[in-house]
């Protein structure tokens, strides 16, 4: 499935950024009166709660909005197929309209998948979720020795990750102010991530983090590498028996790999994102 740019009118974002792929970017509420034939979301999990709830509360045609993404692990939040359709595919159509049949083959127990896809919540990656979980429960079944580590510039999914280790060290990488601003904006040059992703990702510090991490508990095995990875590593020379690494950015994930993946002992498990 792909989306000539010839065919997109306009970008839709609330940040200041004026245009992006050389078409002009226009906030949300400009479209109440505008005429459009489709309102195309592409975005991750999160942000897609926020973006339905923010189409309800302008009123707009929700006929007229199709959520590329999310319709994998999640109620699908499409209504109009035919439309989907016409814009996008009769193969994508089915693929969304059929979701369930697309996950037949995840090694869950499916009863408990359709329970939880039967809720319309965007909030949680079911999928993501349970692939760690199953992670997790082989490292600690087989009492797989040595650390864990997380190198991510988002807090998603790391207080799961905690939960899941209690009894290891964590070793947690982050710039703790956002992506690094020669990288980020060589991403940007390339069309890889949007300008409004680099300024969403400013809010944060290492406080906001552990506190989020450890729900008000204690974090004594928690090591935090502040700053620019490699540089953060400091010379540190450990073996891994899980690592989690969601950067965004092709270079720092490109230097991730090339550290960690030599450095993971047998029967560890990785999620890259």
């Amino acid at each position: 499935m792909s989306i000539k740019i010839d065919g997109v009118i306009a970008f839709i974002d609330n940040s200041n950024q004026t245009e992006f792929f050389g078409k002009k970017v226009i906030k949300p509420a400009e479209l109440k009166e505008k005429d459009f034939d489709a309102i195309l979301v592409f975005t991750g999990s999160k942000a897609t709660k926020e973006i339905y709830k923010q189409c309800l509360d302008l009123e707009f045609d929700m006929n007229k909005i199709i959520f590329v993404y999310d319709n994998f692990m999640m109620k699908d939040a499409n209504t109009n197929y035919d439309l989907i359709e016409e814009l996008l595919g009769k193969n994508y159509a089915m693929q969304i309209k059929n979701a369930d049949i697309s996950l037949g083959i995840i090694p869950y127990e499916w009863k408990e998948y359709k329970e939880y896809r039967s809720e319309f919540n965007f909030e949680d990656d079911y999928v993501r979720f349970k692939t760690l979980e199953n992670i997790a429960e082989e490292i600690n079944f087989r009492n797989i020795s040595v650390q864990w580590q997380n190198l991510e510039y988002l807090q998603e999914s790391l207080q799961d990750i905690y939960k899941f280790f209690l009894n290891r060290t964590l070793y947690l990488f982050d710039t703790f102010e956002g992506f690094s601003e020669e990288e980020s904006n060589k991403e940007i040059a390339r069309g890889y991530i949007s300008q409004s992703l680099k300024n969403i990702l400013k809010d944060t510090s290492i406080n906001k983090v552990l506190e989020y991490i450890s729900d008000g508990e204690k974090y004594d095995n928690i090591v935090v590498k502040k700053g620019l990875f490699p540089e953060s590593l400091d010379g540190l020379e450990d073996k891994f028996a899980f690592v989690s690494l969601d950067v965004d950015l092709e270079y720092s994930t490109f230097e991730g790999l090339k550290y960690f993946y030599p450095r993971m002992v047998k029967g560890g498990g990785n999620i890259y994102s």
